[in-house]
């Protein structure tokens, strides 16, 4: 629950939150460890792989990886459950940085 609760307070505060490397990386640690804690979570699978996602902003350089190491975490998500609208739509996201 902290881990969403950060994420959220993430994009509340995107313009001053995208150059802090140690909130995001902390954040998504915490979604690492709820995914093995209970690697049945969907919501912490596809939330841990939007916290990847915005990794995007502290190395631009590297957008292809940071797309194809999200959409697999998506995926483990989607492949739980697939009748979450926004892991579909996090997927797409994913599948873009990969294709820019």
């Amino acid at each position: 629950f902290e881990a969403r609760e950060r994420l959220d307070d993430y994009f509340d505060n995107l313009e001053g939150m995208r150059r802090d490397e140690a909130y995001l990386s902390k954040t998504i640690r915490m979604f690492e460890e709820s995914t093995e804690w209970d690697p049945d979570n969907a919501y912490a699978w596809g939330d841990l792989g939007m916290a990847t996602l915005q990794t995007y902003y502290l190395n631009t350089e590297n957008y292809k990886n940071i797309g194809q190491d999200a959409q697999k975490k998506i995926e483990k998500a989607l492949a739980i459950t697939d009748q979450v609208w926004s892991f579909h739509a996090y997927k797409g996201l994913a599948l873009h940085l990969q294709e820019s």
